[in-house]
Formats: C-alpha cells, sequence, structure tokens
C-alpha cells in the first residue's frame, strides 16, 4: 500500500495537482486508517482533517507534513535541473524541511523570495500576486500547499515523497 500511495503521490506531486495529492492522502486517511486513529496519529485534529481531505479545502504545508509523517513518509525537495543553483537550493529547502519546523522551511522561501531580481516577474511565474507571496511570508505561521507548489515550480524545483525508516502507523 505505501509503495503505490509514494507512486501516486509522486505523480501528483510532479504534476503539481493538489486535487490528486488531497484525494490519493484522503482516501488513505479515511478509508484505510480511519479518521479517528489517524487523528490520534498524527496530531492533527479530526475537523481538520475532514476540512482538507473532505471538502478540499487547500491545506497547511504543517498539516501535511504531519499526515505525510504519520503515513510512514518524508517530503523533500530535489532539482529539475542540474543547474547549480536548482540544486542549492533543493538542498536548502530540504534541510529546512527536515528540521522539522514548518517556519524554517517558510523562512527558507522567503529568503529565495527577498533574493529574486524580480519579484513581480517571479511572481507571475508562481502565478501569485506580489503582495500574496510577501503576505504569506512575512509573518508567522506556515504557507498553504498551493502556495508551496507554485513556488516549487517557479524555483525550478520539485517535491516527492519517500518512504521513513520507521513508519508511525503501520499496515498503511
Amino acid at each position: 500500500m505505501n509503495d503505490d500511495l509514494t507512486q501516486t503521490l509522486n505523480k501528483a506531486l510532479a504534476a503539481n495537482d493538489l486535487h490528486a495529492i488531497c484525494d490519493q492522502l484522503g482516501a488513505s486517511i479515511f478509508e484505510v486508517t480511519g479518521v479517528t486513529i489517524f487523528s490520534k496519529a498524527s496530531k492533527v485534529d479530526r475537523t481538520t482533517l475532514y476540512r482538507a481531505f473532505r471538502i478540499k479545502r487547500d491545506l497547511s504545508l504543517e498539516t501535511l507534513i504531519k499526515v505525510l509523517t504519520a503515513l510512514g513518509l518524508r517530503l523533500t525537495f530535489v532539482a529539475k535541473t542540474e543547474v547549480p543553483e536548482s540544486v542549492a537550493s533543493a538542498r536548502r529547502f530540504s534541510k529546512a524541511l527536515a528540521s522539522g519546523d514548518p517556519s524554517q522551511l517558510a523562512g527558507a522561501f522567503a529568503r529565495s523570495l527577498r533574493s529574486q531580481p524580480n519579484v513581480t516577474r517571479f511572481a507571475e511565474k508562481a502565478g501569485r500576486s506580489r503582495e500574496a507571496l510577501y503576505r504569506t511570508f512575512a509573518g508567522p505561521g506556515t504557507p498553504r500547499f498551493s502556495t508551496v507548489l507554485c513556488l516549487v515550480a517557479a524555483l525550478e524545483l520539485q517535491l516527492v515523497v519517500a518512504p521513513m525508516r520507521h513508519r508511525t502507523l503501520r499496515g498503511v
């Protein structure tokens, strides 16, 4: 099951398909595991799980990380090209993500945004307004996952999931 989920999620991540990602994760949570058990294991409130995966509202990056961790998966960044800047960005974002503190990843995105030579063009490439990007990364909290997907694509990066060494929920 986990190998199939990993493969399906990686296809959806490669396509930046938020709905397919939510559909697959929702199926794992609601049909295979059960929301009560999963809520306790992931430390994500049941209402948040329903909103993110049944109603298909955009989830936060922090919620996604908790859900993947409970499923025994980890999220990481890879460069789409061998351009040194992209490879360095992928490593920097992966390191921030591996810290376990979603605010470190938000900070890495904020630094990346500030380093853009033309933020307006970058925002257009990301499919977001410049103001929305600044608001997302100016304050505390973690960004919405849809925003992360847009930024990853604009930075010529890709998100991938891989199995963790130690699974949190067995049999999922």
